[in-house]
């Protein structure tokens, strides 16, 4: 339990430290952001397989389902990997801080969240019986409103009289 409390605090000044920088963050574009989404929602499940168990041992785990994602979205990951970096590139950004703001948010969220582990369950279930094409508009849903991922405004084109 203390070990767990360290963790947690730590997890929170981390998060803390990190929130004073999110203001800083570039806008991403549409397209980037749903990219982005998909990543978030991978990383959320990423740290849900890292904390989050069944009540029966007997069940398949949480780990087995997102080895199967990672399995199933292997290739949607490795697609949406250079349009990230290309983002943060052009923002003069770095992609593994920002990767780093969405695991520590999951992981506070771990015991911030009382529903976190249902939650990432609910959604590991819904995104393995997807395409790719299909996880990344449920992906959308899915994450909600994050401070780290801004998405520009669209730009509206002036019309002629």
């Amino acid at each position: 339990m203390i070990l767990r409390l360290f963790c947690f605090s730590l997890m929170v000044s981390a998060l803390l430290i990190s929130t004073g920088q999110a203001a800083g963050i570039a806008c991403f574009n549409a397209e980037e952001g749903k990219i982005a989404q998909f990543r978030i929602l991978q990383q959320e499940l990423n740290v849900a397989a890292l904390n989050c168990q069944t009540n029966d041992p007997s069940a398949p785990g949480f780990r087995e389902g997102y080895n199967a994602f990672i399995a199933r979205f292997s290739g949607l990951l490795q697609d949406t990997a250079q349009p990230l970096k290309n983002h943060f590139s052009r923002v003069h950004g770095s992609l593994d801080v920002w990767t780093t703001k969405v695991a520590n948010d999951a992981s506070v969220r771990v015991f911030t969240d009382h529903d976190f582990c249902q939650k990432a369950w609910v959604n590991l279930g819904h995104a393995l019986t997807l395409s790719p094409t299909e996880v990344q508009s449920f992906a959308q849903g899915a994450i909600g409103v994050r401070a780290y991922l801004p998405i520009c405004a669209e730009k509206k084109k002036k019309g002629r009289l």
